[in-house]
């Protein structure tokens, strides 16, 4: 499993405690593979790297968790709060630092972008790594 698809996990679990069905997640998918110049078929896996952060931002301002190229850490922790309640502290704090420091780099794409790196590090950390992911 790579980074990604684990991101997409999470994220997944997220946004359907949050209400939204995984059928409107599928289509936000396809629609923000569009907007960022990728054909709808196209796999995770294979969405160029340089691509990436654009569609993280695409699919984080579909579901409120950005907002004018900031993450938007109260829904992003309130969505978490509803699948795991309660959520541990130490995770909100994490996931807060990790808001705040992806919100002090440039644009959409480099905010959503290091969100999600730096989501995969402190789920990593955590012990959720699965073997062999290489990205």
């Amino acid at each position: 499993m790579s980074r990604f698809a684990l991101f997409l996990a999470l994220f997944a679990m997220v946004v359907l405690a949050s209400g939204h069905n995984i059928e409107k997640m599928k289509e936000a998918f396809k629609s923000c593979k569009t907007d960022v110049g990728v054909a709808e078929d196209t796999p995770m896996k294979d969405i160029p790297s340089s691509k990436m952060g654009c569609f993280h931002a695409c699919v984080m301002k579909k579901f409120d968790t950005m907002k004018d190229g900031k993450i938007m850490v109260e829904n992003l922790l309130e969505r978490a709060e509803k699948r795991m309640n309660p959520l541990p502290a130490e995770m909100k704090e994490k996931l807060a630092k990790c808001a705040d420091d992806a919100n002090g780099k440039g644009d959409e794409c480099e905010v959503a972008g290091y969100m999600h790196d730096c989501w995969w590090d402190l789920m990593k950390s955590m012990g959720v790594t699965p073997k062999g992911s290489s990205n």
